[in-house]
Formats: C-alpha cells, sequence, structure tokens
C-alpha cells in the first residue's frame, strides 16, 4: 500500500453489504480491506476495495459484539438471556414485566442498572479498557445469522463530551436562531422547558400564523433513538422539532424535520446575517412532459414525452433561469436561507411535509415546503402521509436457545457471522415524484395557480410583489410619510430610490415596536413590521432576479444604504 493512505476496516454481511453502484465512499485517499464469507467455508476472503465505492457499514472492530448475559444491580443477578426464564426460575415473580424493564430505553431508567458480567466477576471488562464504551449496558432484540430474534446486552457508549469547537458552534447558532426569530418579531425563548417539562429545546420560535418550532443545534452525531425521542417529546408538548447541522451522515436526517448548512466556523456564524440552507427544504415543480418541456421526461421519454402531466419535489437552485434556459442541477444563484425557512415556518408559509417510502411506510423524507406546494400536492393525492410513527411493525417473538452465559467480556472480538439480508430503509424509494394524465383542479383556495403552462411555473418561498403589497402599512395612533420616488430612478448606491424607502419604512415599524411596552400594542404593531418587512423582501427578489445578481448582496447593500452608510463606504 502507498505510503501516507490509512486503510479501514469493513465488514459485509453477506450478500446485502455489497457495494451499490453509482455511489461514492466519503472518505477519499484510503485503500479499504473488505472480507466477505465464503460460501464453501466458514472462513472469510479479504480483498481491497477502492476509495470510489461506498461502504455501506464500517466496522472499526468495537462495539460489535453482543452478549448473552448481563448483571442485573437491582436484583444483584446475573440475568441469561438465552434463557426464558432468565435463569431465576419459572416461579419468580414479575417476570414478564422484568423482561419488558430490560428493553425499556436507557433514558427511563438507571443508566448503571446493568452491568457487564466479567465487571460484576472482579474481571477485566475490555469496553472499559477500550476508553470507548463504558461497563454498563442495555439489553436489545438482535437478529442472528439463522434469522430468529434473541436478547443480546450490548455495551453502553461513554457520554459524548463536546468539544470547544463543538460547544462554540452551538452556541453561536442558538444565537443566531434566536436573533432572527427576534428580527421578525416573534417571541422567542432561549433553553426554556416546556409546561410539561418534557423538553427543552435549544431554542422555542413560538409560532405566528404558524408553527411552534423546537429547534435544536446539533453538531455531534447522535443516535436515532436520541432523535427520536427528543423529537417525540417535542411533539408532546405541542413543538414541531427542527434539527439543524452541517452534515448529511448524521443519525437525524431523515428522521425528524431538519436543515442542512454547510460546514462554518462559530466566528462565521455569529458574524452571518442569514445563512445559506443546502439541504432540508424543497419545492413542488408542476409541468407538461412535452417534447418542448424544459425538464426531463421522468418516465424515461425524453425526446418526445409522455404527454402527461408530473409533479416533482426538487431543491430550489434547479430553478434558476427556467423560463430562459436549463441551468443543470446546481443552478447559479443563492438559494433558500436559514432564516427565510424559519420565519416562514412560524407565519405559516412554510410547512412541514414528511413523504413516505413506497416500500416500507414508517421511512421516508421530511423536507421543509411552500404551505401552497403543499396543498398543491395534495390536490393531486387521495391521501396524506400520516408519519412514520403511525404504522408499527408487528411485533416478533424473542427466541431462547437454552445457552449458558459467557462469562468473559467479548466486546471487540473478532465475532463476524454473516446475518440475514434485512430491508434498507426506504430513503432510496422515497416518492418524491407523481404522473397524472391531466392536471388536477385545486381544491384548496392557496393553491390555486396558473395552470396554462405548468413547466414555467416557478415556486418561491417569496414571490414578486404586486401593486398592492407595496403600500406599507402604518400604525393606527401615527402615520408614516415615505416618498414614493420613481421605481427606475437610480440612488446614490445604484440601487432604486423606492427600493431603499420600504427599506427604511420597515426599519421605522421596528423602531416603533421597540418603543411600545403594551401587550396588544406591541401585537398590533408586530403585524405592521411583519407586513413591511414581507413588503421590502419581495421587492428585493424581484429586483434581484430581474436585473440578475446576487440576493444576498443585494440585501446586504440595501441595508446599508437605508442607514446612509453605503455613501460612506464608497
Amino acid at each position: 500500500m502507498a505510503a501516507g493512505r490509512s486503510t479501514a476496516v469493513v465488514s459485509f454481511q453477506g450478500t446485502h453489504g455489497l457495494p451499490q453502484r453509482g455511489e461514492k465512499f466519503p472518505v477519499r485517499d484510503q485503500d479499504v480491506r473488505f472480507y466477505q464469507p465464503n460460501r464453501r467455508s466458514t472462513q472469510c476472503q479479504w480483498g481491497v476495495l477502492p476509495w470510489k465505492r461506498r461502504i455501506l457499514c464500517i466496522d472499526t472492530g468495537w462495539g460489535t459484539s453482543v452478549a448473552n448475559g448481563v448483571w442485573h444491580s437491582g436484583l444483584q443477578r446475573i440475568l441469561k438471556l438465552d434463557q426464558e426464564d432468565l435463569g431465576l426460575g419459572a416461579c419468580w415473580p414479575g417476570l414478564s414485566e422484568l423482561k419488558d424493564s430490560l428493553l425499556q430505553p436507557v433514558a427511563e431508567r438507571d443508566r448503571e442498572l446493568l452491568v457487564c458480567v466479567a465487571r460484576s466477576q472482579g474481571r477485566q471488562c475490555k469496553a472499559e479498557l477500550s476508553g470507548v464504551k463504558s461497563p454498563h449496558m442495555y439489553v436489545r432484540k438482535h437478529r442472528g445469522p439463522d434469522g430468529l430474534q434473541r436478547l443480546r446486552a450490548v455495551h453502553l457508549p461513554t457520554p459524548h463530551e463536546m468539544t470547544t469547537e463543538e460547544s462554540d458552534r452551538h452556541k453561536a447558532m442558538k444565537d443566531f436562531l434566536a436573533r432572527t426569530g427576534q428580527a421578525a418579531g416573534l417571541e422567542v425563548h432561549v433553553e426554556k422547558t416546556t409546561k410539561n417539562r418534557t423538553s427543552r429545546p435549544d431554542v422555542t420560535i413560538v409560532g405566528d400564523g404558524g408553527a411552534n418550532l423546537g429547534c435544536e443545534a446539533q453538531y455531534y452525531n447522535a443516535s436515532a433513538g436520541i432523535v427520536l425521542r427528543r423529537s417525540k417529546a417535542h411533539a408532546e408538548a405541542g413543538l414541531t422539532a427542527n434539527w439543524i447541522t452541517h452534515d448529511d451522515r448524521f443519525h437525524l436526517i431523515d428522521r425528524s424535520n431538519w436543515m442542512l448548512t454547510r460546514q462554518m466556523t462559530w466566528r462565521e456564524i455569529n458574524n452571518a446575517a442569514d445563512l445559506a440552507l443546502i439541504g432540508g427544504f424543497r419545492v413542488l415543480v408542476e409541468w407538461w412532459c412535452t417534447a418542448s418541456a424544459e425538464r426531463p421526461c421522468t418516465n424515461a421519454r425524453v425526446k418526445t414525452g409522455c404527454g402527461k402531466v408530473h409533479l416533482q419535489w426538487d431543491t430550489p437552485r434547479r430553478q434558476d433561469d427556467e423560463g430562459t434556459g436549463w441551468t443543470g442541477h446546481e443552478g447559479n444563484t443563492r438559494a433558500v436561507t436559514v432564516g427565510q425557512t424559519l420565519i416562514g415556518a412560524a407565519t405559516g408559509s412554510v410547512t412541514p411535509l414528511f413523504a413516505s417510502s413506497r416500500k416500507d411506510r414508517r421511512s421516508g423524507a421530511y423536507m421543509w415546503v411552500p404551505t401552497q406546494d403543499r396543498y398543491r400536492w395534495a390536490d393531486y393525492r387521495t391521501e396524506e402521509d400520516q408519519g412514520p410513527e403511525e404504522e408499527q411493525p408487528a411485533d416478533e417473538g424473542v427466541h431462547f436457545s437454552g445457552r449458558d452465559v459467557d462469562i468473559p467480556c467479548t466486546f471487540g472480538d473478532d465475532t463476524f457471522a454473516p446475518g440475514t439480508r434485512l430491508e434498507r430503509r426506504g430513503l432510496y424509494s422515497v416518492e418524491l415524484t407523481l404522473t397524472a394524465d391531466a392536471p388536477a383542479p385545486p381544491r384548496n383556495s392557496s393553491s390555486a395557480r396558473a395552470t396554462s403552462a405548468p413547466h414555467q411555473q416557478i415556486p418561491v418561498l417569496i414571490q414578486a410583489p404586486s401593486a398592492a403589497e407595496k403600500v406599507v402599512p402604518s400604525s393606527e395612533d401615527e402615520s408614516v410619510s415615505v416618498s414614493s420616488p420613481d421605481e427606475d430612478q437610480p440612488s446614490a448606491s445604484g440601487l432604486p430610490a423606492s427600493l431603499i424607502a420600504l427599506q427604511q419604512a420597515a426599519d421605522l415599524e421596528r423602531t416603533k415596536l421597540e418603543q411600545l411596552a403594551s401587550f396588544d400594542e406591541r401585537t398590533h404593531q408586530r403585524q405592521n413590521w411583519f407586513k413591511a418587512s414581507v413588503a421590502v423582501q419581495n421587492a428585493v427578489t424581484h429586483y434581484a432576479t430581474t436585473a440578475n445578481l446576487n440576493r444576498f448582496d443585494v440585501e446586504q447593500q440595501l441595508r446599508r444604504a437605508a442607514k446612509g452608510e453605503d455613501t460612506v463606504n464608497r
């Protein structure tokens, strides 16, 4: 092997672990040693796999071993998991309740209740010596090579200690979420426990016509159980869980509502006016599939088209310049931002959507989508996806072989055995497309849109302003006097004078809000400020689109021009 190149050990369980065609290995410049069971013997064959092929399961050699016995510190006895009576005798009182308590989540019991058998006998626990696992254990149902489920004990990981960089980024992201909600006039709470005392989100954003958000800034890979448990606790408290992360390989992806940003330092997050959203948000595209359509046919009729109507949940960047020419999959303008999506979700213009898998209805994809697009999607569907928790798998019985307990700790030992092939989670077959013979009539007024040329409709988070939206409302007590210069007349900053006037009017509404103390007056003034801000954002989007400019740069220049700083900097 070439010098300076590392090696990772990868285990494949039967044919289920073979690499998929077209998938990429996430870590470059590595040669991967792999082994798979020999069909004619019990030994393993070794080989080398290039890094360009993705590996589905990386095994570092630690944590793959399971034990058939565990020490119960409450009973002060060893529980034999391969025996139906757990080695306590058939007459032991409350045996069925004891089995149920063993499968209880660790968060709902004492973490130190179950201990490694070797540790309880005064021997060395290999998991504790490794430093990555603790001597404490939990019991789960494990499917063996024969396809039967058995009770097995597994070592608990050591508690994750957040590094300095993770802690700083976590604090910076919480501060960003809080100031984004406060800038929109929304009620925001940081690290506040819910009323029913079941959860404490990093940032709670109280919705104003939309959803109440329980935002979690996550910069380490929390387990799937933690994500599901905390998301369920947020839901019980009336909050919509929203996880913000920078790594799409984390377990939280598509196990709850999520937002993906690029990897940034805490300084970049702290200094950012807004953050680009590169994952977790999609828009609905609807088009006639003809030979002249700009989008390819989803039924592989590329040259002629199938003559039907296609709907597809797509990323906003693929919408760029769709009326003038196909720009490819990456686009050429700035995508939707985290701040826009958060405020839209809290005010009702953005809503969460769960798209279930075709094979397994319990799995699928979570997305933030425009509300009008969700209504339009519902026009073509007879039923809505209720979420993964609505359908639970049938409870499968546990097999007991009657074997005695293995006293020595086998953690880290090479105990590889090929397992039965399991169905993958349905993320690869999520229903993100739909085909209909003709356009469906809108069943909701919010979803009514022009259908004369569906392929030219570009669903966006904020649409171009109308003549009515450009009139900035004022409070009842004091009127706002804003000059109405010609829209095409440029100012000293190069921006239209009407655009700067809208921004100054919105800033004035915010100043009024900060000077009020009464709750009712602040609520009324917050609505005025929000309407003025919407008018500004619509005008910025319209101007940046028509002038083919970067929207983020236009917005930053507009803020400076409204404060009179642009002429100084120039």
